[in-house]
């Protein structure tokens, strides 16, 4: 195919700046190529392949384009086997840096490392770790921000605890320094952000305040309201001005056209506040006997204005400008120790990230920001260091491919190594606007934008538009058009959509031969949930009373099954085979904004359709079965003491047993052994005394291969050790056979991946892997399924559109258009704006109280309006996927209403929809109902007439429509459900009314948990005395600490002060150390202190204890604890062998004891004990506690842990409990409870 007169222009264009404006589909890749290619191959100024620097959005993308060059230096090379130049780039072609940005600043970061300090062993960390060690680090700094409060009282810290948190934990806090934390990471000088941040919140007068860039960012929202309701008070007057319109309206009318321009003209904010708060006229009553319709139209338009201006609902013009300084004070005392505290996170995680090797994209970004960039010219263009200068000169020309989607950061950078500098025009940037949908990635679509607008056709700097599509049939792009021409404006999704930006027909697709049926249009398809057809309640039931997005499904099945009807259904071109076909599953797609619960019901609808369908899941990789099992036995091989992991394996395919076998196992052991063993004592005992049986044997194999394992995981690298798990048990050929095994497969092999991905990391050794998998589900870091589905499965597939970007298909079906727009982070407390800083909700300490501030709603406003243009262009994104056919859905409620509210933009003049019609919708349905409301009038115009189709279906016509056998189940099961209500007379039913009616007598029991913990009986007993709140986990600091701790996060009160550790890990640590203590070669008299450091040094060695947790482990507590009187009668215990640590324990207990039930049914609890040991033929249990606590907190708050202890150990033992105590190693003294 012939390039175009642009296209040619885009490749042939010399020593420029050019901006390439490039629409969906129209060959931006192929003509950049070419661009390239024939630089390369100029007779006259050839140029190296690696004189170029590509940059590409993803390293597919780069490859793709390598592979295209590749491809045509070949042919070049076949056609001029003699020319040097072109063999010498089709071998330096692999090394040329055609690249994404975030490869390029790695490569310039480890060229000059050096300038920057750094260990030139640094890399990117996995994206996992990377957060485990920010949560690390936040931990970390949050814990000595406590002791410091703690010791010093009201600190700044402090109150961001009062302002940010719920009293009970601190997680509000840490959300809002992440969610500031990663805006900042998109500049290029995060210092000069919250420099600027600060700087943003000093507003002490109102000159300060109407200068402030937000507050003239609102007053323009306001001025595009204000005009876009001054056409609808026109469009009244109008009205008023027809035969028998409401003429005694005009005054009136006028007057809101006088007010509205004022507001439209207001410049402060006392201007705009008094402009809104100026009262409407009333209309007159003066009795109208003209045409009530013309009333109604000019009363209901009227009303939409006014809407937009009622300042009750205006919350950013509700205070006065002295309310609004006297907010921003406010807001200053916690808003700016708010900002230290970030930059205090910075530093210490860009510390710990250098520390471990292992830094983010962003990091590399900033660095290569440091090395190439000097600053900025009075134009506020980045200036290049000689570093910048010296890269500069090696490239002749740099290319930025989809360039919508750069932000500042990347500008700079790429700014700094361009020509620029030297006045020499050599960047050449091509992207498209209308396609920028990565604003949660820091994309700022405005920079394409400023250049689009300043760039003209001829100079230095100019643009070229490309708005041929070579993908889609004409249909489908006037369809678009249509749309696009009413919903996209300058004001709201950042260029005017016009004909310059409207889609040409570039593809000519071959005559269909006679009697295909082929896609001659673009459908709206809706389904009306409220309105049921002629279905009564009980019919609806038949069909399973299906929500709202189950009835879209149906719809979207019942419409699939038409396109592939054998005699109607339609037919597509296929390109390899150069003729027409039938339309096969493959070639449809299913698109949605987001797939979060709407992709499973869709997927469910289609299923129950019989309708082949995958759906690409985000999450639950790490709840699939054989990534469990692998875990489990990775669990057991780390601490085989872990009941639950071994019971899994036991059940697995590795080990190979049923319930009733694991069963029997545990009843003969408990019964002739003891019942105080856990599992795998259990197995042990099982299989030494039962190894002639079948069972014993499947007991002693796996007790084998853990013990194997075991051995030689300290040698073995964790990703051999699975493989070693696999091998021995043929457990990957094993999951290879189950259904769906090629996912299955790949899940396990993305494991090993994941494993291997891990120790490159800081990190190593299996405790640390399944501690990183932990952080990862905890952080919900979860990803989806591995993905074995070929390009060439026959199946429809639903994915979302920010997937499908960059992909077409035939069939294309744009669904959700019903569901309403995620606004939720418009909610949010503190808002965090990339141009504006930050604002938040006014928080009175005293009081208890919050209110809105201006600044925080003006935020949320400009917000809401980026976010509304973001969704426009994803609608776009979307649309222009479809290559034949175009189908968009949705489930609406009350279509007839929504077409009434958007009838009065009929005739209404500008293609543009009004501002407000536009920015207030809530959902793509609306967008495009508004439009269609127009249709009659403009099709003819935009050539689309005939060629839009929209259908409202009701629920009766969708339903009905479902395929027989699915509603041959429903009603077969309706038909039994009526049987048996009818059958009361019946002689079956007589015989067996017993069975039928029958209640279980035991329903209370069904309700509550089988299984308990210690942990969960004590909050059921808990002491609700004084020092122990209930709500809580934790006791009440002693009265002396009262008055410092009292508006504290109650998990902060627990706080320790132990290097890098959190209270909880110090506890651990402590529990651990006792554990592995042997208290039989203890000698009290001998130098205790050289004792305990040298069992330290021994535990580091074995790998049990890293050296920074050692700091947990002192010498005198320990000491202290060894010699006190509990200690001693510890170690005598050991020295008789009587002494035992660190139990765990299953035991049934009556159920009575716990609830309040009388049902004879018994409950198991499961626990840990720290310590027991005989004396004297009874039993003295015991406990650590490392609590920062007293010694009445301490009864309070453990003595039902410590009583069900003692009921257990009766039980499992048949001795009696004598004592029961605790060492706490904070008061370094023994409490007896």
């Amino acid at each position: 195919m012939p390039w175009t007169e642009k296209q040619e222009q885009v490749i042939k264009e010399r020593n420029k700046t050019i901006l390439v404006s490039a629409a969906a589909g129209s060959g931006k890749t192929a003509t950049l190529v070419e661009r390239i290619y024939q630089k390369m191959i100029d007779p006259e100024h050839p140029v190296d392949i690696t004189s170029f620097l590509v940059v590409t959005f993803t390293k597919a993308a780069a490859a793709q384009m390598k592979e295209k060059l590749l491809k045509k230096l070949e042919e070049a090379q076949e056609q001029y086997p003699e020319s040097e130049h072109i063999a010498k780039q089709n071998m330096l072609i692999q090394s040329a840096d055609i690249t994404t940005i975030d490869s390029f600043c790695l490569n310039i970061v480890k060229e000059y490392f050096s300038y920057l300090n750094l260990d030139p062993a640094v890399g990117i960390g996995d994206p996992g770790m990377l957060e485990m060690l920010k949560y690390d680090v936040m931990t970390e700094l949050f814990e000595e921000k406590y002791a410091q409060l703690q010791e010093q009282g009201d600190t700044e810290f402090g109150r961001l605890l009062e302002v940010f948190c719920d009293g009970k934990r601190d997680d509000n806090l840490k959300d809002v320094l992440d969610k500031i934390y990663r805006q900042i990471t998109s500049f290029p000088a995060p210092e000069r952000f919250l420099e600027e941040a600060r700087m943003g919140l000093q507003i002490d007068t109102a000159e300060d305040l109407n200068h402030a860039p937000w507050m003239q960012a609102m007053l323009d929202i306001l001025h595009k309201k204000a005009a876009a309701a001054v056409q609808l008070a026109e469009r009244c007057l109008a009205i008023c001005e027809e035969a028998d319109g409401p003429e005694q309206y005009r005054e009136q009318i006028e007057s809101d056209i006088e007010k509205l321009q004022a507001i439209g003209q207001a410049d402060s904010y006392a201007t705009m506040k008094g402009a809104i708060e100026s009262k409407w006229a009333t209309l007159s009553r003066k009795k109208f006997t003209g045409d009530k319709e013309l009333q109604e139209a000019c009363k209901t338009l009227r009303k939409e204005y006014k809407d937009e201006f009622d300042s009750k609902k205006l919350d950013s013009f509700k205070q006065s400008e002295a309310q609004i300084l006297e907010d921003m004070q406010l807001l200053k005392t916690y808003l700016l120790p708010l900002l230290s505290l970030t930059e205090e996170f910075m530093t210490r995680f860009m510390e710990e990230k250098q520390k471990r090797k292992m830094l983010e994209f962003s990091d590399i970004s900033h660095m290569a920001y440091q090395l190439v960039c000097a600053g900025y010219d009075e134009d506020g263009t980045a200036v290049p260091t000689e570093i910048g200068k010296t890269i500069a000169n090696r490239y002749e020309e740099i290319y930025i491919d989809e360039y919508q989607d750069s932000n500042y950061l990347q500008e700079d950078i790429l700014t700094a190594v361009s020509g620029k500098s030297r006045d020499v025009h050599n960047m050449f940037m091509v992207g498209d606007v209308k396609q920028s949908i990565y604003r949660f990635r820091m994309a700022r679509p405005e920079i394409f934008v400023k250049k689009y607008n300043r760039y003209q056709a001829e100079g230095n700097d100019i643009k070229i538009e490309l708005n041929h599509n070579f993908r889609s049939r004409a249909v489908v792009l006037r369809a678009i058009n249509y749309f696009f021409y009413q919903l996209m404006g300058s004001d709201l999704g950042g260029i005017t959509y016009d004909e310059k930006q409207a889609l040409v027909p570039g593809k000519q697709f071959p005559e269909p031969p006679e009697g295909a049926r082929i896609a001659e249009d673009v459908e709206l398809l809706f389904a009306d949930v409220d309105d049921t057809g002629d279905l009564s309640e009980e019919q609806l039931r038949q069909y399973g009373s299906p929500e709202k997005d189950t009835v879209e499904g149906y719809m979207i099945a019942n419409r699939i099954r038409s396109l592939m009807q054998p005699d109607t259904g339609m037919q597509v071109y296929d390109e390899e085979e150069a003729c027409y076909r039938p339309v096969r599953y493959k070639d449809i797609v299913i698109l949605a904004r987001s797939l979060k619960d709407y992709g499973d019901v869709i997927y469910n609808a289609l299923t129950a359709q019989g309708i082949p369908v995958y759906l690409e899941k985000s999450k639950g990789y790490f709840q699939a079965v054989e990534i469990q099992v692998i875990m489990a036995m990775l669990s057991v091989v780390d601490n085989s003491r872990q009941d639950i992991p071994l019971s899994a394996v036991l059940l697995s395919p590795i080990g190979g047993l049923n319930e009733s076998e694991l069963a029997q196992i545990c009843a003969a052991v408990r019964n002739a052994v003891s019942e105080k063993l856990c599992l795998y004592d259990i197995c042990e005992y099982y299989a030494e005394d039962q190894a002639d049986t079948e069972l014993g044997g499947k007991v002693r194999r796996l007790l084998d291969l853990i013990e194997d394992l075991k051995e030689k995981k300290q040698h073995l690298s964790v990703s051999d050790l699975i493989w070693e798990l696999l091998e021995q048990t043929g457990y990957y050929e094993y999951v290879t056979a189950m259904p769906a095994g090629d996912i299955r497969k790949s899940n396990v092999d993305m494991l090993l991946q994941k494993a291997v991905q891990f120790e490159n990391g800081y990190y190593k050794g299996l405790f640390h892997f399944l501690r990183y998998v932990d952080k990862l589900k905890l952080m919900e870091k979860d990803e989806g399924e591995a993905s074995v589905l070929s390009e060439d499965a026959d199946v429809v597939r639903i994915m979302s559109i920010h997937k499908s970007k960059g992909l077409e298909y035939p069939v294309v079906f744009v669904a959700g258009m019903g569901r309403q727009f995620n606004r939720m982070e418009l909610k949010d407390n503190v808002q965090v704006h990339p141009d504006y800083y930050l604002a938040a909700m006014a928080m009175h300490i005293k009081g208890r109280y919050k209110h809105n501030t201006a600044i925080r709603s003006i935020y949320a406003a400009l917000e809401d309006a980026e976010m509304m243009a973001e969704n426009l262009r994803v609608l776009y994104v979307a649309m222009t996927r479809a290559k034949e056919k175009l189908i968009l859905t949705g489930a609406i409620r009350g279509a007839d209403r929504l077409l009434a509210k958007y009838a009065y933009v009929e005739d209404m003049e500008p293609l543009l929809l009004p501002y407000n019609v536009r920015k207030n919708a809530d959902s793509y349905a609306k967008h495009l109902l508004a439009c269609m409301v127009r249709y009659n009038r403009l099709a003819a115009a935009c050539k689309v007439q005939g060629k839009i189709r929209m259908e409202i279906c009701n629920q009766e016509e969708i339903l009905t429509a479902m395929i027989p056998m699915e509603l041959h189940k429903r009603l077969q099961l309706e038909d039994i459900r009526r049987m048996a209500e009818q059958a009361e007379e019946d002689v079956f039913y007589a015989k067996n009314e017993a069975s039928v009616s029958y209640v279980y007598p035991h329903m209370p029991m069904t309700t509550l948990g089988a299984k308990l913990s210690i942990s969960d009986i004590k909050k059921m007993k808990a002491y609700d005395g004084k020092g122990y709140d209930i709500n809580t986990e934790f006791a009440l600091p002693d009265t002396a600490e009262q008055e410092i701790e009292k508006n504290l996060p109650k998990r902060a009160q627990s706080a320790g002060k132990t290097g890098t550790l959190t209270g909880a890990e110090r506890g651990t640590i402590v529990h651990k150390f006792m554990e592995m203590l042997p208290f039989e070669a203890v000698d009290t008299d001998g130098d205790l202190d050289a004792y305990i450091a040298q069992q330290k040094a021994a535990l580091l060695a074995r790998g049990i204890f890293e050296e920074r947790e050692l700091v947990a482990i002192r010498e005198a507590k320990i000491r202290k604890m060894l010699q006190s009187t509990l200690g001693c009668r510890m170690i005598e215990a050991a020295r008789l062998g009587n002494l035992y640590k660190e139990r765990q324990f299953s035991a049934g207990i009556p159920a009575s004891e716990v609830y309040d039930v009388t049902e004879p049914d018994v409950l198991v609890v499961q626990g840990i004990i720290d310590a027991y040991f005989y004396e004297d033929d009874d039993v003295v249990v015991m406990d650590y506690k490392t609590d920062a606590a007293d010694e009445e907190t301490l009864v309070g708050r453990y003595r039902a842990q410590l009583a069900s202890y003692a009921e257990v150990l009766e039980r499992l033992t048949g001795k009696k409990v004598k004592e029961q105590v605790i060492y706490s190693f904070h008061l370094d003294k023994m409490i007896r409870l």
